[in-house]
């Protein structure tokens, strides 16, 4: 019995053994020892081309209606860019439009007089009916950058979202700059006002004439301001942020403002410069001055 219930023991561990090794043996496809053929790339896996479908477009306008006193120029799309104009009497507006999606409404170059302004404006027609998700669609494939080339004798309302503003050779009756997050780069002849959400701001003022006052205004965004020696100006500085003054005044600080006030001159005019959170820096602008022909050394950027 007992030799009967040994042999029956050992033949239960002999089969338990062999099928073990059974499924031992059978190949498993988690851990084969054959690494499985590398697929290969089709065409279409291919990174496309960023400029395919790409076109460029451009349009062109220029004249001034008699009596016009201001000019304002608005782009949503890209960069707007202020030059004093050669001629007299004259505004020249040129625009290139890029375009990654050419099915569709196209940006246009849109004029018109209202009262004493001309009002150039980069945008869309009209829809009929409105989309304005497939307006959301074009807007992130269009780009528009607008230069104009402005006379004398007149002020310039400058206003764009994210793109830059850059203000440079006008000696116009003024400028006034607005973005949102673009950069805000001008080389002031006269009066300035210039406002940022949370874009940089940096203005080199040459000769200030005239009466009115000047404003450098932002939430976020950084403010310098150059000022030349012969200025006139009463300088008065807010912040929530950071103050660098090139010139020996005080900045008072407290409950998280810091304050900064002095005259350079006669201290006639009155130079405000304000920000929520930016920081500010006012010093003085480089002394060189160009001959005919040249450029100062450092200017605001293009």
């Amino acid at each position: 019995m007992t030799s009967r219930t040994q042999r029956a023991w050992i033949a239960c561990v002999i089969v338990t053994s062999a099928a073990s090794f059974a499924r031992a043996a059978e190949p498993k496809a988690a851990t084969s020892a054959t690494p499985p053929a590398s697929p290969v790339a089709s065409p279409a896996a291919q990174p496309a081309d960023p400029t395919a479908g790409l076109t460029i477009d451009r349009l062109e306008w220029s004249g001034l209606p008699a009596g016009a006193e201001v000019v304002v120029i608005e782009n949503d799309y890209g960069d707007v860019r202020i030059r004093g104009a050669k001629g007299d009497d004259v505004v020249e507006a040129h625009t290139v439009v890029q375009r990654l999606d050419s099915a569709g409404e196209k940006l246009v170059l849109a004029v018109e007089r209202i009262g004493a302004t001309l009002v150039i404006r980069v945008e869309y027609p009209p829809a009929t009916p409105p989309d304005p998700m497939a307006r959301a669609r074009r807007e992130r494939h269009d780009r528009a950058d607008i230069a104009v080339f402005v006379t004398d004798g007149v002020r310039v309302e400058a206003r764009t979202r994210g793109g830059i503003v850059h203000v440079k050779g006008f000696k116009g009756d003024g400028i006034d700059a607005q973005t949102d997050t673009g950069a805000i780069r001008i080389v002031a002849e006269k009066s300035v006002r210039a406002r940022s959400t949370s874009g940089p701001i940096h203005v080199l003022v040459r000769e200030p004439e005239g009466q009115r006052s000047m404003w450098l205004e932002s939430e976020s965004g950084s403010i310098e301001a150059e000022l030349p020696p012969e200025a006139d100006l009463d300088v008065r500085v807010r912040t929530g942020g950071k103050v660098e003054l090139g010139y020996p005044a005080k900045v008072e600080s407290k409950d998280g403002r810091s304050r900064a006030s002095f005259e350079l001159g006669k201290g006639d005019r009155v130079l405000v410069v304000e920000s929520r959170s930016g920081d500010v820096r006012i010093a003085p602008a480089p002394a060189w001055k160009p001959e005919p022909g040249q450029q100062r050394e450092r200017e605001p950027d293009e």
